[in-house]
């Protein structure tokens, strides 16, 4: 049997969620290791949708080196 491009497997699972139906369904025509490609694939693109902010939460803010207060002793 020939492999599934990604492109199909994803029109396959979005079909399927449009359907309403979930792509890990029996019903859906995708394998075990297609499943697992479509699930990552769509946590990288969920990934790439959000800012980066909102992913890994706010850049932390530290001291700014010497210039910092604490750094100068004040």
């Amino acid at each position: 049997m020939k492999a599934k491009s990604l492109e199909d497997i994803m029109l396959i699972a979005e079909k399927a969620i449009a359907r309403g139906i979930a792509p890990d369904h029996p019903d859906v025509d995708l394998t075990a290791d297609e499943r697992r490609i479509w699930e990552r694939e769509s946590q990288l693109r969920w990934r790439l949708t959000k800012p980066l902010e909102s992913v890994h939460g706010p850049r932390r803010r530290r001291g700014r080196g010497w210039r910092s207060p604490m750094a100068r002793g004040l």
